[in-house]
């Protein structure tokens, strides 16, 4: 690493570390945060996509519940010559209740 790439990379690191933009311009001298957002934005593009992926990490997601699919008319009777209405009657979904 030459002497001339410490001072870039120092302001990459700083940015990967999420230290605030307008810090990294003060401690480079830039004239303007413009300037080192100008430099820096393929720092940033990557910064952007992992706080996207923090966020979507904490947002909670709903249960996907399965729901059964109907028996169909046409399915082939059982051996006794009926449909196989397999639970009818029963609601595997609900918990049952204590008698108590």
């Amino acid at each position: 690493m030459r002497l001339h790439d410490l001072r870039p990379g120092s302001a990459t690191l700083s940015l990967r570390a999420g230290v605030a933009m307008v810090a990294v311009q003060r401690r480079l001298g830039h004239s303007s945060i413009r300037v080192t957002s100008d430099i820096y934005t393929t720092v940033l593009a990557e910064v952007e996509r992992e706080a996207a992926e923090a966020t979507v990490a904490v947002v909670p997601r709903a249960r996907q519940r399965v729901i059964p699919k109907p028996a169909a008319d046409d399915e082939p009777a059982g051996k006794d010559g009926q449909k196989d209405d397999g639970d009818a009657g029963e609601a595997p979904d609900v918990p049952e209740r204590d008698a108590a």
